[in-house]
């Protein structure tokens, strides 16, 4: 502690800027005893010194509207030097921390920058807050757009819920066209930006009413590229209604609670007259996204948008294929697998009726581990969870539509043990795995595999 004390005393005297230290144990024998985890020696550790704080005066206070419409109050300081620069502004976190702070305009607030990067605001001398000074408030309306600002019980964060506020239509847009949603290429946060600067695009169905011409007449639109994106527009609208379900941005919508509600309703017109009560009768979608679902199509701004995106043709059925091989399984993937992305052993699985988790637990069904898996693998080992190739899944998916496992017709069959043979499968691997003592191990390829 005594050298971390000197370091830390002397940090201001170096040429360079440092927040910390790194401890080592001073004997390589010792290292190699103790050895590593999968993300780090276990000989060394890093110790971060008591952040530096400065004070300043509280000038005024703005709120900014997040891509999500969540209202942040930021701090506007008189200028303090703190950790080698200069700091003028700082974040407030929310309301909550405004009011635990007892913040006032011309209050001298205490700076510290959160790992040594992001300015914060830590305490209040208030003995020497200005007689009269007024407390900050928390805004009623969105300083953007003016619409009500909501507060979400359970949430600490005032929300602007209008999808159209200038501060939210960028990232709306961007989030429209992503590849998980509508998937329409060579339209760019850029291209975007540009549109919406000249008055092209302000409302999601705009996108669809865009010519050639508008497309050309953006900066750096020659003829062959706005073509391009006009054909990439209209090709969306071949996609599947899961993906325009992604893409509207319901709040609490991610891409698997889309295919859910499509893959269970199977049209546009059957989610927009479900009840809360149907809606929550959706595998994954509980109280609070059968909600959000329920007021999406139920406000009126968001209706008259739905009806213009049907006229101009987008998807409003279901067109993938109902597959139980994996319902009712739970699917970690790690490391690099051979002939295909995350994203595209993603998607097989879950076309297949299973889950796809970022973490391994108790509840995990089996791993598809590849190349370098790391500490999910290690996991899965230690729960005696199945771990399986890139080859098995495949080999699996092929089973069940030529017949051989359950597929579109036979999926809902199941063995005497009352499993899909599927989980059957994994489950007897594990069994295998566990009697022999053995650990799944790499073949020549580098694939790991349990056989």
């Amino acid at each position: 502690m005594k050298i971390s004390e000197q370091i830390g005393a002397s940090r201001d005297s170096l040429p360079f800027e440092i927040d910390g230290m790194v401890v080592k144990l001073n004997d390589l024998a010792m290292q190699r005893a103790l050895g590593t985890t999968s993300k780090s020696p276990r000989w060394a550790i890093a110790y971060k010194f008591k952040a530096e704080r400065a004070y300043t005066p509280l000038l005024s206070v703005e709120f900014q509207v997040g891509r999500t419409g969540a209202v942040t109050p930021v701090a506007n300081l008189a200028p303090v030097r703190l950790a080698g620069t200069t700091v003028k502004r700082a974040t407030l976190h929310n309301f909550d921390e405004v009011a635990r702070l007892d913040l006032h305009f011309g209050d001298t607030v205490g700076v510290e920058k959160g790992g040594e990067i992001i300015p914060k605001i830590t305490d209040v001398k208030k003995e020497l807050r200005p007689v009269g000074a007024q407390p900050v408030a928390a805004p009623s309306n969105c300083p953007v757009c003016g619409e009500p600002l909501a507060h979400i019980d359970g949430e600490v964060i005032l929300r602007c819920e209008n999808m159209h506020c200038a501060a939210q239509v960028q990232c709306l847009f961007e989030h429209f066209v992503s590849r998980e949603a509508m998937n329409i290429e060579n339209l760019g946060p850029a291209l975007i930006a540009s549109l919406i600067a000249t008055g092209k695009i302000k409302r999601i169905p705009d996108l669809y009413r865009l010519t050639i011409e508008d497309l050309e007449s953006q900066e750096r639109m020659a003829k062959k590229s706005a073509k391009n994106v006009y054909d990439a527009i209209a090709a969306s609208k071949e996609r599947s209604l899961e993906n325009l379900l992604h893409g509207l941005g319901i709040r609490f919508v991610g891409r698997t609670s889309a295919r859910n509600l499509a893959k269970h309703f199977r049209t546009l017109e059957k989610i927009r007259t479900a009840t809360v009560e149907d809606l929550q009768n959706v595998t994954d979608v509980g109280e609070r996204i059968g909600k959000s679902v329920y007021d999406f199509f139920h406000t009126e701004r968001y209706t008259q948008e739905i009806d213009e995106l049907i006229e101009l043709g987008c998807p409003t059925e279901f067109k993938g294929v109902v597959k139980t091989l994996f319902q009712g399984q739970t699917a970690v993937i790690t490391g690099t697998l051979p002939s295909m992305e995350r994203e595209e052993a993603r998607k097989l699985i879950e076309e297949n009726g299973g889950k796809v988790s970022g973490s391994v637990s108790k509840k995990t069904s089996w791993v598809l581990a590849g190349e370098a898996a790391g500490s999910k693998l290690t996991k899965a080992n230690e729960l005696g969870i199945p771990v399986h190739d890139e080859a098995w899944l495949l080999a699996q998916i092929a089973a069940a539509d030529s017949g051989d496992i359950s597929g579109d017709e036979g999926a809902g069959d199941t063995n005497d043990s009352g499993e899909t043979p599927a989980a059957s499968l994994a489950s007897d691997s594990s069994d295998k795995q566990k009697a022999a003592g053995d650990t799944p191990t790499a073949d020549a390829n580098g694939q790991l595999s349990l056989f």
